[in-house]
């Protein structure tokens, strides 16, 4: 049950460190996603676009995690860095959303 716990928390600050940094790519010269968000926002279902590549991505976490035992560590900062990068994508950034309402 800890190690839940743990891989939450780390998953969790994680997150909001890849977060930032694909928000910042986003709105530097660079424009990293925008081409992948043009595309994404005229997707009808967009949830379950969503949702489908974390299951599989979690999933092949989950079998790599037992055969290499990355640790909690480890694999709460992969699990935060691709819901990050599966949020960028989507234009679902935290920062996005902050920084539209200004």
């Amino acid at each position: 049950m800890l190690s839940i716990i743990q891989i939450t928390i780390i998953g969790l600050f994680s997150y909001i460190l890849w977060s930032i940094l694909f928000g910042a790519l986003n709105q530097s010269v660079l424009q990293l996603f925008v081409p992948i968000q043009k595309k994404t926002n005229k997707l009808k279902g967009k949830t379950l676009y969503r949702i489908l590549p974390f299951i599989i991505f979690l999933t092949i976490m989950v079998s790599l995690d037992v055969g290499y035992q990355f640790g909690d560590f480890v694999f709460g900062l992969i699990i935060g860095c691709f819901l990050a990068l599966n949020d960028a994508i989507f234009d679902e950034l935290m920062t996005g959303k902050l920084n539209a309402k200004k």
